[in-house]
């Protein structure tokens, strides 16, 4: 059926809502297949970050992670606003282990807006996960670290739900 569906809508936003669909289904290779032709820079994908996010995360479920950090650098690239780009970044980076490259993302981060929802606070936990998942000893002091992130920014922005959310994750964690 997947194969029949992209003869009818290729090249279309259709392709993106029904890979959309797959990977919520938890099938991320035919979600990628779907994704991979599209055209970026012509057509219904063009001026479109959601595409560049669909395609990080049908990669970072299949756990081709160096494809998911080309396509979170390729979003933060063309749509250099995206915060959901570097909190995919962090997330990429985390997976493959890379602390260092992970610290700097998180240090360049800091003079963006904290009080939004893919905030540093996000991305520290996010690549907090990544690392449990991936490297357990690396995310204790990651999980910390975005916990005491949180709780410094609800100080100051008590109502803000985002950080509430992120925080019981972390807290979890």
């Amino acid at each position: 059926h997947t194969t029949k569906a992209m003869e009818l809508a290729s090249g279309t936003r259709a392709s993106y809502n029904a890979a959309n669909f797959l990977t919520s289904l938890n099938r991320p290779e035919e979600a990628d297949e779907m994704l991979r032709p599209l055209d970026p820079d012509h057509g219904p994908m063009r001026d479109w970050p959601s595409y560049w996010n669909q395609r990080a995360h049908a990669s970072h479920l299949l756990g081709r992670y160096d494809d998911e950090l080309m396509a979170a650098r390729e979003l933060k690239r063309r749509f250099p606003k995206q915060r959901s780009a570097l909190v995919i970044e962090a997330r990429a980076l985390a997976a493959l282990g890379r602390r260092a490259e992970v610290d700097s993302l998180l240090i360049a981060a800091e003079t963006l807006d904290p009080d939004v929802y893919w905030s540093q606070g996000a991305m520290r936990q996010v690549a907090a996960e990544e690392f449990a998942l991936h490297h357990s000893g690396d995310s204790t002091a990651m999980y910390r670290a975005a916990a005491t992130w949180l709780e410094t920014r609800l100080r100051d922005a008590p109502t803000n739900r985002s950080h509430r959310e992120w925080l019981s994750q972390a807290m979890i964690g």
